[in-house]
């Protein structure tokens, strides 16, 4: 169903003009914030739990962390950099080209922070235009 509906996306907000664009661009800000406060505990929370777990260890918890933020804190936020940057192209030219590239990362980066984080990283629902 995903793969019908994100093409009738792009015709409809393309349809619309920069109003529906716009308001693409607000929730998808708004969905990417709430992902990133999300992975920010998590992350928090992971490693305060890797320095408990080898505590007594100085070396074994620098190893497992190192190996926490290489396999999966740096992906994350790379993750995140695509998504921030598309949504700044889609800003700044609405083509849907564009906009179809910031909704396509910022679903990558809601599906890889609601793998890591189930409870924590559902979109925010906008009612109405965001200040």
């Amino acid at each position: 169903m995903r793969a019908i509906t994100f093409p009738f996306l792009i015709l409809f907000m393309v349809a619309c003009g920069a109003t529906a664009a716009q308001r693409a661009m607000n929730v998808t800000l708004a969905g990417l914030n709430t992902a990133r406060d999300g992975f920010h505990k998590y992350d928090e929370d992971t490693q305060e739990q890797i320095i408990v777990q080898h505590a007594g260890h100085k070396d074994e918890a620098r190893s497992a962390i190192a190996t926490y933020r290489s396999e999966v804190k740096v992906p994350v936020l790379q993750a995140f950099v695509v998504a921030y940057s598309a949504l700044a192209v889609a800003a700044s030219d609405h083509k849907a080209s564009n906009i179809a590239l910031m909704l396509s990362a910022a679903a990558a980066v809601y599906q890889i922070v609601q793998t890591l984080t189930p409870s924590t990283t559902q979109p925010a629902t906008v009612k109405g235009p965001i200040s």
